[in-house]
């Protein structure tokens, strides 16, 4: 399962940490832009490029993981609507794992939103919510993996155009 990890640009080095966990799961993160070098910048061009790889990544991605639960949060929504939006105007089955914190920190999406595993976690990189990550990623995947199974038995339509893949 292809998996981005939407996290705010200043907590890269967790978002690292936590592509580790789930590739060691077996999972393929797709989030170029945990390897960008250098701090974030606010030079057009370069954030217009790192835009686009954005973009293409979250086309290729099956799930997400939004760690909304540091940093400021806010700076996950663009990656995480992207993919909720095209998942919603395609019809197709959302996968995502949410994070938010103990104080309710980076809690955005309504509980009965479908499709997405909410978390709560309460530090920025710890193993044990690592743990708690990759556990609800492989349940996300689980289904996943159910949802594929029934495509084969042409029991759900996955091939769609859109202006992304077009």
């Amino acid at each position: 399962m292809n998996l981005y990890i939407a996290a705010p640009y200043d907590e890269k080095k967790a978002a690292r940490a936590l592509r580790e966990v789930l590739a060691a799961d077996g999972f393929t993160v797709l989030s170029s832009w945990l390897d960008a070098g250098g701090p974030e910048t606010f030079d057009e061009a370069v954030r217009l490029a790192a835009l686009e790889k954005n973009i293409y990544d979250l086309r290729r991605c099956d799930g997400i993981v939004v760690l909304a639960h540091v940093g400021t949060p806010g700076e996950t929504l663009a990656e995480a609507g992207r993919y909720l939006e095209r998942r919603r105007i395609n019809g197709l089955p959302v996968y995502a794992v949410w994070t938010h914190a103990v104080n309710g920190k980076g809690r955005r999406l309504s509980d009965s939103t479908p499709g997405v595993r909410r978390v709560t976690l309460s530090s920025v990189s710890c193993a044990a919510d690592w743990t708690i990550v990759r556990a609800e990623a492989s349940a996300m995947r689980d289904a996943w993996l159910s949802d594929i199974q029934q495509r084969e038995a042409g029991m759900a339509v996955y091939a769609v155009e859109d202006e992304d893949n077009a």
